[in-house]
C-alpha cells in the first residue's frame, strides 16, 4: 500500500496516515474508509495525524484535497494534524489557508511527529 495507517498508541486515540514517497490522494482514499471503520469502533475522540514528510512532489489538486480533509467527518474525529518539513508543502498550506480560511482552522501543520504530539497534548483536556 502506498498510504499506511495505524494507531499510534494503545489507547487508540491517535491514528496516523503515513504517505510513502510516491503516494497520492487516491491511495489515501483507498485506505481511509477502512481506517474510518476502526475509528468508528472506538467510543472516544480520535486525533488524525497525516504524515506527508516522505512526499517530495505534491499533486496539483493538493489544496482541494486539504479542503476535503476538513470535511472528513466522523463523530469521533477531534483534531487533524499534517506533518511536513517540505517548503513547497508549506507554501501549499499557506495557499490553502488563504483559499479556505474557515476550513483551515481544522487542519494544523507541524514540522515533525514530536511537534504534533506536543500540539495534541496541549489540546488534551485536563485530567481531574
Amino acid at each position: 500500500m502506498q498510504v499506511l495507517y495505524r494507531w499510534l498508541n494503545d489507547a487508540k486515540s491517535i491514528m496516523t496516515f503515513i504517505f510513502r514517497p510516491d503516494s497520492n490522494w487516491d491511495n489515501f482514499y483507498a485506505v481511509s474508509y477502512e481506517a474510518l471503520e476502526e475509528v468508528h469502533a472506538v467510543k472516544h475522540a480520535v486525533d488524525l495525524v497525516i504524515d506527508l514528510s516522505r512526499v517530495s512532489v505534491f499533486p496539483r489538486e493538493t489544496i482541494k484535497e486539504l479542503h476535503y480533509l476538513t470535511q472528513f467527518e466522523h463523530a469521533n474525529i477531534r483534531h487533524r494534524v499534517l506533518i511536513s518539513q517540505n517548503p513547497a508543502f508549506h507554501e501549499i498550506y499557506r495557499a490553502f489557508n488563504r483559499s479556505y480560511p474557515l476550513a483551515s482552522q481544522q487542519l494544523v501543520l507541524c514540522h515533525t511527529m514530536e511537534e504534533a504530539y506536543f500540539l495534541l497534548d496541549q489540546y488534551a483536556p485536563p485530567a481531574f
